[in-house]
């Protein structure tokens, strides 16, 4: 779980790093001077400009969002599956879970009755003959789509506790910074629309709402798995 957290906060460091230049670049008093002609010459950023890196922010987020839930349920699973053990070394909400991951790739509408019967066979087998508990993080519901719901949906299902701080005002600026992606990701709304919509400062306090969530979230991933409280 080390890794998870050191990664995230290169991230981070990479969006801060990106912040620090929006920051720069906003202010009034910041000119922006060409080197190399015979006399230096002042050029005056295009506000288009700056409304389209204001916008790229909730990409940069966003991207945060995604990689540090995945990667964090990731090592769950991995774990999980490094232990080697059968299911009944595991809570009742692992074990379904598990059962669910199995019917997932079903099509309810073009299936019949004898593939459910091939899938609760294999299902069977496996209980029987006491394989290898085995999660597949690849199934879990996180692309494109995570924000603070979701996030507390997943970490109910886990049965994972999730106690955010309150600084991160409930994590409403994650279904903000979803929603901006997935419009921009889209085509539904132009850079210049969104970032035309955000003052910096603004943009600064989703940052760290965001930021104070998925630290929080982080934490409780940390010691569930590190307690081993997904086995009984």
């Amino acid at each position: 779980m080390e890794t998870i957290i050191e990664n995230f906060n290169q991230r981070y460091a990479e969006v801060e790093k990106y912040y620090k230049v929006l920051l720069t670049l906003d202010d009034e008093r910041v000119s922006i001077i060409r080197n190399g002609d015979v006399r230096k010459r002042k050029i005056k950023l295009d506000s288009d400009a700056l409304k389209v890196m204001k916008s790229t922010c909730f990409l940069l987020l966003y991207n945060l969002i995604e990689s540090s839930i995945r990667e964090s349920f990731t090592y769950l699973y991995e774990k999980i599956n490094s232990e080697e053990n059968s299911i009944e070394n595991y809570t009742d909400e692992f074990k379904k879970l598990w059962l669910n991951q199995h019917f997932k790739n079903i099509d309810p509408v073009s299936s019949n009755q004898a593939t459910y019967r091939t899938v609760i066979n294999s299902i069977v087998e496996k209980i029987l003959n006491s394989e290898d508990f085995n999660m597949d993080s690849e199934l879990l519901p996180i692309s494109g789509n995570i924000d603070a719901q979701k996030i507390r949906e997943l970490y109910k299902k886990h049965n994972i506790k999730l106690n955010i701080h309150h600084r991160a005002f409930g994590g409403g600026e994650l279904r903000t910074v979803k929603d901006k992606r997935n419009a921009l990701a889209h085509g539904n709304i132009t850079f210049s629309e969104c970032g035309r919509e955000y003052t910096v400062d603004d943009l600064v306090n989703i940052k760290k709402r965001t930021v104070i969530y998925l630290r929080s979230s982080l934490r409780y991933m940390k010691i569930f798995t590190e307690s081993r409280k997904y086995a009984v």
